[in-house]
C-alpha cells in the first residue's frame, strides 16, 4: 500500500506500468510528491507524482503519454480524475540549477498534457527527497539533492503573500 485508499493505489500502479511501457529504456523511476507523501493526503486532495526519466518525451513517446493522460481521467472511479504531476528528466530535476526547466505536466482532472514549470519548484524538490513514496525505481534521494536551505527559505518567503491572501479568500 502507498496510500491509505486501495483505489489510488490500484490507479497510480496502472500509471507507473502504463508509463514505464511508453518511456522504454527513458523511465528511471516513479514517486509519490505532495499530500500524500507528507501524510496530509485525504478525499480533498489530488494525489501528486514525479516520474523521473533520462529525457524529457518527445516525438512518439511524448504522443503516446499523451494518449494515456487523455484516457486516465475518463477511468471508473473517483481517483481517476485526481492525480497530478509531471514528467521530469533527471538532469534538471537532480539540482536546484535545473528550476524553471518545463517538464511534460498533467493538472488533476485534465485530459491534456502541457510543458511547464509546475512541478519543478524547490519545495517539490524538498518533499521528493524527504518524504517522496517510492512507486518504481531507485530511492528518490538518489535522484534529487539536497535543496540549498537559504533558497529554501527565500522561496518560501516569496510564496508566503499568495498563502496569505488565500487563507483570507
Amino acid at each position: 500500500m502507498y496510500t491509505p485508499y486501495a483505489e489510488l493505489d490500484q490507479v497510480l500502479t496502472g500509471l507507473v506500468a502504463s508509463a514505464r511501457e511508453i518511456l522504454g529504456d527513458t523511465y528511471v523511476g516513479a514517486y509519490v510528491q505532495g499530500s500524500f507523501a507528507l501524510g496530509a493526503g485525504d478525499l480533498h486532495s489530488d494525489c501528486d507524482f514525479i516520474i523521473a526519466t533520462t529525457e524529457p518525451p518527445s516525438g512518439r513517446v511524448e504522443a503516446d503519454l499523451r494518449v494515456l493522460h487523455d484516457e486516465l481521467p475518463t477511468g471508473e472511479g473517483f481517483w481517476c480524475k485526481e492525480i497530478e504531476g509531471s514528467y521530469a528528466d533527471i538532469g534538471s530535476l537532480k539540482t536546484s540549477q535545473g528550476l524553471g526547466t518545463p517538464w511534460l505536466y498533467c493538472d488533476h482532472g485534465h485530459r491534456v498534457l502541457i510543458w511547464d514549470t509546475h512541478c519543478n519548484s524547490l519545495h517539490t524538490r524538498w518533499i521528493l527527497r524527504h518524504k517522496g513514496i517510492v512507486l518504481d525505481g531507485p530511492p528518490i534521494a538518489s535522484l534529487v539533492d539536497e535543496p540549498p536551505p537559504d533558497a529554501m527559505r527565500a522561496a518560501m518567503r516569496e510564496e508566503l503573500h499568495g498563502l496569505v491572501d488565500g487563507v483570507r479568500t
